[in-house]
């Protein structure tokens, strides 16, 4: 990932994070519905994060996480990742 750095006599003074990140879902526990939206279940990222999410998300799922929240705001498809 690129993060946007700005420097002053060589020292950094502004650090410019995305608004979100992609992460792969390590650990999370069966869905109780699988296509219950409504309720949300704990999830561990790659990065070792815990979130919550929807109970259709599964194992090895990518995710968009808003970086200032830490909340979840989406499932990642194969395919649609954003740079």
């Amino acid at each position: 990932m690129r993060i946007l750095v700005q420097l002053y006599e060589g020292e950094p003074v502004t650090i410019a994070f995305p608004a979100a990140v992609e992460l792969t879902i390590m650990s999370t526990p069966p869905g109780l519905h699988e296509h219950e939206t409504t309720t949300f279940k704990t999830a561990t990222l790659e990065n070792g994060m815990e979130v919550l999410l929807p109970q259709f998300i599964k194992e090895g799922d990518m995710v968009r996480i808003e970086v200032a929240s830490g909340k979840y705001l989406e499932r990642v498809r194969r395919g649609t990742h954003k740079a």
